[in-house]
């Protein structure tokens, strides 16, 4: 079975950019496709969100809903925001989000 999930809401994607067609940007919905194949993660693949004003803000808002008790919610990390802010590259801010996925579960 294959399962493929493409352009879903910026609240569930803290790290992707808004959809480049107007429609669908104003529906606020990202640039992002993923593939699963029998249940396992095939591709994941998106375009980065390099708008550091609103990446805080989306991160900020994940950080009030892990707070309210979302387990699913991102934690905010200053590391990944202060970044952004001077462009870091996105590999470092992947492994930042690796890092608090790995803190976090242990």
């Amino acid at each position: 079975m294959v399962l493929d999930i493409i352009d879903p809401p910026i609240e569930t994607t803290s790290l992707c950019k808004l959809h480049r067609e107007a429609n669908l940007r104003e529906e606020r919905f990202v640039e992002r496709f993923e593939t699963f194949i029998l249940g396992g993660e095939f591709y994941n693949s998106y375009t980065e969100l390099n708008d550091p004003v609103l990446q805080r803000e989306l991160l900020l808002k994940q950080a009030e809903k892990r707070a309210a008790g979302d387990a699913e919610a991102h934690l905010l990390s200053m590391k990944i925001s202060s970044s952004r802010s001077v462009k870091a590259c996105p590999q470092q801010v992947v492994m930042e989000l690796g890092s608090i996925a790995l803190s976090s579960s242990s």
